[in-house]
């Protein structure tokens, strides 16, 4: 099958626990925002575009507020623990969209869950670009190669 005609599945990372952020102890991704989690726009993002088939969202093991999140219920959004290590997060994510019906010939656009303002056109730029490539996997941040996934590193997108 073509990249052009490949499904396109979302990985959005968000297994981090934002210390950086100084919080008090609330992760940066279940910080409000304009009646919202940080978490649930960059979730609806993608659940939204009319392009993405479906939305792995890898959290933290011990977080329980994903299940709170509006989108929770619709059922193009699979959830799955992940690591305190990005690329384990993100290769996490990847095998739970195979697991979930993802198949082999996928577009997988990977998205730090922390980044709410993802737009649609930003999606649809990065589709387009990774079909007009040739690529049948969209890596951004992840250094490790995926074993039989073509990666290419999203630079300047957001």
């Amino acid at each position: 099958m073509s990249p052009a005609n490949s499904p396109v599945w979302a990985v959005v990372v968000a297994a981090g626990r934002g210390s950086r952020f100084g919080s008090g102890g609330l992760p940066k991704v279940h910080q409000p925002l304009l009646g919202k989690s940080v978490l649930a726009w960059s979730c609806e993002a993608f659940l939204h575009h009319p392009r993405v088939a479906a939305v792995v969202l890898v959290h933290a093991a011990d977080d329980r507020r994903v299940f709170a999140l509006a989108c929770h219920g619709d059922a193009r959004l699979h959830l799955t623990p992940g690591s305190d290590e990005r690329a384990a997060s993100v290769r996490a994510g990847l095998a739970a969209a195979r697991g979930a019906g993802a198949p082999d010939h996928a577009l997988m656009l990977i998205h730090d869950g922390a980044r709410p303002c993802v737009s649609a056109g930003e999606i649809d730029a990065v589709i387009d670009a990774a079909t007009d490539a040739g690529l049948l996997g969209v890596l951004e941040d992840v250094e490790e190669q995926a074993e039989g996934l073509t990666v290419a590193v999203a630079d300047g997108l957001g």
